[in-house]
């Protein structure tokens, strides 16, 4: 069964006179306890079509149907209630209180959702359990290694029982070892409790996991492979994209230069310009490095 509908998804961000479209006409189609991997060059829209799907923004224009609902029109009360009772989150940064113990951390989003005290304290124990942490439950965060915090972010984002869980590069920050294992339980999320996990990776290797692996560019779906299906020459077509977007970019900055020279733009609209690309350039040129490129 087919329980979220992308279709035609825009997105555009402004800021002063600077407009960008992080999503041009996005469409996808996630059924029924799948895992996809979102993969794409940084700046592609990857965040932001998870921050529309959990309905953190709202799109420019386009419709996001979950469960046969449009969301995209829901008011704000709607989408805090549609956050707190349907979608779980685990980001990079983790969003784990340092001063609160591993126990307490958990707990958060069912106190948010006003559980009672006797349930909240039985879930609790029940995902301790479940990613091998309950030793670590009177621990604070810091005291944590990497892979713990994560397991701990992930428990956070099953609390309340959510049918749909999003996360946002959530082995960015770990080895080899530790990201194969957060991902192993993202994976046991779909196949043993029957949820959908999309994830944003940069990661290939960590990609493999989901039943699909949807490749963006430039805020539109490039292409989408089953897991099985992925070879290697796909990941060299996505290096060869990535390359050529920092061709883009250079030939960007050249026009840039020439407009400044010829006085076309003033000082203040070069260096804001300069800084945006600068930026952009730069993240790519670390993306193709950490790929061995």
């Amino acid at each position: 069964m087919t329980l979220i509908i992308i279709e035609d998804l825009v997105k555009i961000y402004s800021a002063g006179n600077t407009r960008v479209q992080a999503l041009r006409g996005f469409n996808l189609q996630i059924e029924e306890s799948e895992f996809v991997s979102i993969m794409g060059p940084s700046g592609s829209g990857k965040t932001t079509l998870l921050n529309i799907i959990g309905g953190i923004e709202s799109p420019t224009a386009g419709t996001i149907k979950i469960q046969g609902v449009d969301i995209t029109h829901f008011i704000e009360k709607e989408r805090d209630r549609f956050r707190l009772e349907s979608v779980g989150y685990v980001f990079q940064s983790l969003n784990l209180i340092s001063s609160l113990s591993v126990r307490e951390n958990i707990e958060l989003p069912m106190v948010a959702a006003n559980m009672d005290s006797k349930t909240c304290h039985s879930r609790t124990e029940e995902l301790l359990e479940l990613f091998g942490i309950e030793k670590r439950g009177n621990h604070l965060p810091d005291q944590l290694s990497g892979g713990e915090k994560q397991r701990v972010a992930i428990a956070m984002a099953l609390a309340n029982d959510p049918w749909l869980i999003l996360a946002d590069e959530p082995t960015g920050e770990l080895d080899t070892e530790n990201a194969e294992v957060i991902v192993s339980y993202l994976r046991k999320c779909v196949d043993e409790l029957e949820k959908i996990v999309v994830m944003v990776t940069h990661d290939a290797t960590m990609a493999r996991y989901a039943d699909r692996i949807c490749f963006i560019s430039d805020g539109r779906v490039k292409s989408i492979y089953k897991s099985n299906e992925y070879k290697e020459e796909d990941m060299n077509s996505y290096v060869f994209h990535l390359k050529k977007r920092i061709m883009e970019i250079d030939s960007s900055m050249r026009k840039l230069e020439t407009q400044f020279l010829d006085k076309a733009i003033d000082n203040s609209r070069y260096l804001e310009e300069y800084r945006r690309i600068t930026t952009i350039k730069n993240v790519l040129d670390d993306e193709l490095h950490r790929m061995g490129h």
